[in-house]
């Protein structure tokens, strides 16, 4: 089984909105086996203050538990895209924008879920494809990884602050780490970031 090393980039909330990057592996094996390693970008243009865009995150990604993990009948593809489904339109009345960026690394198959203008890249052996570019609508993609390759989820305004020729550099590095840390500077580098997230 492939090994999975990830690294995430997000810029600090402010006027522009804010971005999380969630991670998780289960410890039951049971909810490893049929929902693996889920691994999600979230973002909004909605601006909060301090505490409220923290419990905005955590309410946001609780949801998205609860519908992806909750039910263990639907297979992982449809869980996830139904679970992006219900979250992006349960919080857009409250929100008017979200972001959702999503993969499940399940049994040695990579599923991916988008909308709200994220996306997902991937770099392998020196060559960048998109996977998934969303718009409104939620968007999804399998496939099965190989050994090297570096799969990027990131919000909308990651792709119109960072030009693709950095994110090439970044991605063919080879390494999660080097690629987080090319990101860094030109994610925190000036304000009105906040919307911008990515998960290496």
């Amino acid at each position: 089984m492939l090994g999975i090393i990830s690294a995430k980039v997000t810029a600090a909330p402010g006027a522009s909105g804010w971005a999380q990057v969630h991670e998780f592996t289960p410890d039951d094996p049971e909810h490893m086996r049929v929902r693996g390693r889920l691994f999600a970008v979230l973002a909004t243009s909605k601006a909060q203050e301090g505490i409220d865009t923290i419990t905005s995150g955590r309410e946001l990604i609780g949801r998205l538990h609860e519908e992806y993990f909750g039910n263990l009948e639907a297979k992982p593809f449809d869980a996830l895209k139904n679970a992006i489904q219900k979250v992006a339109d349960e919080f857009k009345g409250g929100w008017g924008d979200v972001e959702i960026a999503a993969s499940a690394f399940v049994d040695g198959v990579i599923f991916s879920v988008a909308t709200g203008g994220s996306r997902v890249v991937i770099c392998r052996e020196g060559a960048l494809a998109t996977i998934l570019e969303s718009q409104s609508e939620v968007i999804s993609a399998s496939g099965y990884p190989k050994e090297g390759d570096l799969i990027l989820l990131a919000t909308k305004a990651f792709f119109q602050k960072i030009p693709l020729e950095v994110i090439k550099t970044a991605l063919t590095s080879g390494s999660t780490e080097r690629a987080a840390e090319i990101f860094n500077p030109m994610v925190h580098g000036e304000d009105g970031n906040g919307n911008l997230g990515a998960a290496i």
